[in-house]
């Protein structure tokens, strides 16, 4: 199940989003990423209901594609963006796939951007320069790092 939704979501990126965002940004047209939330099972059922989430964020500035993911204990509070891939071929499975197995077992739906009726399971979100210049930090702290 989780290899339809990783291609779903890999397809619909690449045929919707696309790579290359720079020279959407050079000819003074806005970068686009693809944002998708995700509602989360509750993990403490003796606490109020906090309504957790995580969101993954596609995004390819050039033809590498970035794979991120931020959490959330309630509904609207996320953390920073954490790196998850940074490639031009293995981003579905190094990235894609590997948030979905981190997730798999708390994934309780979709977090519908504006309402369930509108079938609007992700958002083409715009990328502004310095979100893209954020994101590649994001990436090099993390190659950093090991």
């Amino acid at each position: 199940m989780l290899y339809i939704l990783q291609t779903i979501i890999c397809y619909t990126f690449d045929d919707f989003i696309g790579r290359m965002q720079w020279k959407r940004q050079q000819d003074g047209e806005p970068m686009y990423g693809m944002e998708i939330t995700f509602r989360l099972h509750e993990t403490d059922y003796d606490r109020e209901a906090r309504y957790p989430g995580v969101q993954l964020l596609i995004f390819a500035e050039s033809n590498y594609v970035g794979v991120y993911y931020r959490e959330s204990e309630t509904r609207d509070e996320y953390e920073p963006w954490k790196h998850l891939s940074r490639h031009d071929s293995c981003w579905k499975g190094d990235g894609v796939d590997r948030f979905l197995h981190l997730f798999e077992e708390r994934i309780a739906g979709l977090g519908w951007n504006g309402g369930i009726c509108n079938n609007k399971w992700y958002l083409k979100r715009e990328i502004s320069k310095q979100e893209a210049e954020g994101l590649r930090e994001t990436t090099r702290q993390r190659h950093a790092k090991k």
